[in-house]
Formats: structure tokens, sequence, C-alpha cells
């Protein structure tokens, strides 16, 4: 059997802080059956939400969209602030463009 190749992006480069942050997950070809990809997520400047999951799965259709929370808070935060995410190895899959970043924009002043 061949083994997909598993790509990410970010479905937006920048969101203000409180506004949810899409990534999507693809694999090609898509797998027959559904596929448990490891990821990780880097959080830089603590706006992350809650503890975002460490696995995530590709459907048949070969593509999911993974939501991950952020917080609105009342300071100034710096113009770096962001949220990276890694596809990860595992088993049944090869990672490919395995790294999205959004940046996060600071509504506060």
């Amino acid at each position: 059997a061949v083994l997909p190749l598993v790509t990410i992006e970010a479905l937006a480069l920048y969101v203000t802080g409180g506004t949810p942050v899409q990534f999507q997950l693809s694999a090609d070809p898509a797998p027959a059956a559904p596929l448990t990809v490891n990821v990780y997520w880097a959080d830089r400047g603590g706006v992350l939400s809650g503890t975002p999951k460490r696995t995530a799965t590709i459907p048949t259709s070969g593509t999911a969209t993974f939501t991950v929370a952020t917080h609105d808070d009342n300071f100034d935060n710096p113009s770096d602030t962001l949220i990276r995410m890694f596809v990860t190895e595992g088993d049944g899959y090869f990672r490919y463009r395995s790294m999205a970043t959004v940046t996060i924009e600071d509504d506060d002043d």
C-alpha cells in the first residue's frame, strides 16, 4: 500500500485574539480508513485557550479541519504572538509541508 503524504495549512494567516484558529490537514492519496496523525502545538504569546489534542484524524475524504480556541485578553500583546501546528512522525504516513503558522493580532491598545 502507498503511504499518504500529510500536509498542513492554516486557513487564515492572521486572526484577532479570541478568534478560533483553523488548520486543514490533507492526506494524498486519501486514506482507505481514517488516519490518525500526530500533531504538536506551539504557542508563542500565551494565546491558546485550553489544551489542544496531540492527535488528529483524517477521514477517508482525505481532508480534515481542526479548530484551536484562542482567548482575548485586555493586555497589549507583542506583534509576534502566534500559534504553530506541526505534523510529527507517526505510522502510516509521511510528512510533507508539516508546519503551519497563524499570527494572532492584538486588538488591545
